[in-house]
C-alpha cells in the first residue's frame, strides 16, 4: 500500500520514497486574473484537481487540469481579502508514473498577495474621522482594493465599491467635503447605524463641488457616511467634515462664565447678557451668532479680557433682527496659546411684525404683469430685491428697486407655467408662488 503525507513547504512523500513537489511561476499576485503555471518535480503526464484556500477562484470556477510533461497552468481570480497568503493544492486524478501514484497523492504551494481590502472596506471598520471647526482639513484613503460592502442607500446602486467612515456629532449638522473623487462622480450616504434602514441622507456629488450638509444629528451620538464609486476606480479619495462648533464645544472654558442667556425686548431687538466671575490666559471673547441652522457663526461684538478673580457683568443688544427667525448664540474665547474655545449654545426667536401688510402680489394667474405690493413696515429708502425662479430653481428674472408703495413687473416674456416669486429687503424675506397664463 502506497501512502502520501502532506508536510510544511509543500512536500509530498509517496510509499515508495519518492518526495514529489510543486513549484509555481508566482511567488506573489495582486487584485485580479493572474497566471499561474506549475511545475512538478514528476515528469508525469495525466491530470490534477486544483483547490485555492482563502475564497480565491480559478478562472470559470473550474477544478481539473491537464498535466503535460509535470507541467500545467491555469488563471486564479484574487479579490480583496486579508494579508493572509493562499494555499495552492494539487490532486492528481490520474498518472503515467508511479511518481505521481493515485489515488491521492497530494502537492501544494503557497502565494503571497497585495490584494488586501481597506481597513475601512465596510461599515463594521468604519475609518473615524474627526469633525473640524469652520476648517476642511482632507484625509485620503485609497480606494484600490476596495470592495463592494452590500449596503445599498437609497440613492444608491448596486455593483459599486464603497468606502466607510465614521464621526461623533458636536452639533445638530455637518458639512462634508469629498475633495478629489476617483471616477466622475460618487453616491454618498449618511446612517445612524450600520444597517441600511438606518439611513438619515443620501446624494450625489462630483469632485471639488460645494460642500453637502447633513442635518437632522443628535450631539454626542455616532454616525456613519458611506462613499459609492466606480468598481474601476483607483487612487485616493479625499474627505473631511467641518462645523460650526469645535469637537471641544462642551469642554470647560478658561473663564469661569456665571449666566448667559438672551432674551427678546422687542419684536426684533434681543438682549444678550453673560456673567464672568474670573479669567485666565484669555486675550479677547467675541459673541458669534448665525440665524439658521445652515449659516455660519459671526463674530457680533467683541471685547479684550485681562486675567481677573472678581464678578463682572456684560451686556449686548442686538438690533434690527429679522422678523419670525430663530437666532443662536455662542462665546467664543481666544487664548494666549492661540488656542479657542466655545461656551454653550443659546437663542432667541424674534416675534412677527404686528405692524406689517400681508405682501401680495396680482393678479395671480396673470399673462402680461404682475403687482408687487410694498409692505408698509419698510423704509421707502429700502432696496427689495426680486428674484423670480422657475420650479426647477432656475432663476428667470431680478428686479431691484425702492421708493414705491407698489411695483409693477413686467413678466409678459415668461413662458406658461408656475413659478416662484422671491423678496428680499434689508430686515424682509419671504417668497410667494404665482402661475403665468
Amino acid at each position: 500500500m502506497k501512502w502520501c503525507l502532506i508536510l510544511l513547504f509543500g512536500l509530498c512523500t509517496v510509499g515508495s520514497g519518492h518526495a514529489m513537489q510543486v513549484s509555481l511561476n508566482q511567488t506573489s499576485v495582486s487584485c485580479g486574473a493572474t497566471n499561474i503555471e506549475a511545475t512538478f518535480d514528476c515528469n508525469f503526464n495525466g491530470f490534477v484537481d486544483v483547490t485555492i484556500s482563502g475564497g480565491v477562484n480559478t478562472a470559470g470556477n473550474v477544478v481539473s487540469y491537464e498535466v503535460e510533461n509535470g507541467q500545467t497552468s491555469f488563471f486564479i481570480e484574487v479579490q480583496p481579502s486579508d494579508n493572509s497568503p493562499f494555499t495552492i493544492t494539487f490532486e492528481t486524478t490520474s498518472t503515467d508514473l508511479g511518481c505521481a501514484v493515485l489515488p491521492s497523492p497530494f502537492s501544494s504551494a503557497t502565494l503571497s498577495h497585495t490584494c488586501v481590502a481597506g481597513t475601512n472596506d465596510n461599515c463594521a471598520t468604519a475609518a473615524p474621522l474627526t469633525v473640524n471647526y469652520n476648517t476642511c482639513s482632507f484625509s485620503e484613503f485609497d480606494v484600490n482594493n476596495s470592495t463592494e460592502s452590500g449596503v445599498i442607500a437609497s440613492c444608491g446602486s448596486s455593483g459599486l465599491k464603497d468606502l466607510w467612515y465614521s464621526f461623533e456629532a458636536n452639533d445638530i449638522e455637518v458639512w462634508m467635503n469629498l475633495g478629489s473623487l476617483p471616477g466622475t462622480f460618487a453616491r454618498w450616504a449618511a446612517y445612524s447605524g450600520c444597517a441600511a434602514n438606518s439611513e438619515i441622507a443620501c446624494g450625489f456629488t462630483t469632485p471639488n463641488t460645494s460642500d453637502i450638509k447633513i442635518g437632522g444629528l443628535t450631539d454626542g451620538n455616532t454616525y456613519y457616511i458611506q462613499v459609492q464609486i466606480f468598481s474601476f476606480a483607483t487612487g485616493d479619495q479625499q474627505i473631511c467634515l467641518y462645523d460650526n462648533s469645535p469637537s471641544n464645544a462642551n469642554a470647560p472654558l478658561p473663564i469661569e462664565l456665571g449666566s448667559f442667556e438672551a432674551s427678546l425686548v422687542k419684536d426684533n431687538q434681543a438682549i444678550i447678557e453673560w456673567e464672568i466671575f474670573s479669567s485666565i490666559n484669555t486675550e479677547r471673547l467675541n459673541l458669534l451668532r448665525k440665524r439658521k441652522q445652515d449659516e455660519k457663526y459671526i463674530s457680533v461684538f467683541e471685547m479684550k479680557l485681562e486675567d481677573h478673580s472678581d464678578l463682572r457683568y456684560y451686556k449686548f443688544e442686538d438690533n434690527n433682527l429679522d422678523f419670525q427667525e430663530t437666532y443662536y448664540y455662542v462665546l467664543q474665547t481666544t487664548n494666549t496659546d492661540g488656542t479657542q474655545d466655545l461656551s454653550h449654545t443659546i437663542s432667541v426667536e424674534t416675534a412677527m411684525n404686528r405692524n406689517k401688510n400681508i405682501t401680495l402680489i396680482y393678479p395671480n394667474p396673470t399673462r402680461e404683469s404682475l403687482v408687487f405690493n410694498y409692505p408698509s413696515y419698510l423704509p421707502k429708502e429700502d432696496l427689495v430685491d426680486i428674484n423670480i425662479y422657475s420650479l426647477t430653481g432656475a432663476s428667470v428674472k431680478n428686479i431691484t428697486f425702492s421708493d414705491h408703495d407698489e411695483y409693477k413687473l413686467d413678466i409678459s416674456e415668461l413662458e406658461n407655467g408656475t413659478y416662484i416669486l422671491e423678496y428680499r429687503s434689508g430686515i424682509s424675506r419671504g417668497q410667494k408662488l404665482f402661475i403665468k397664463i
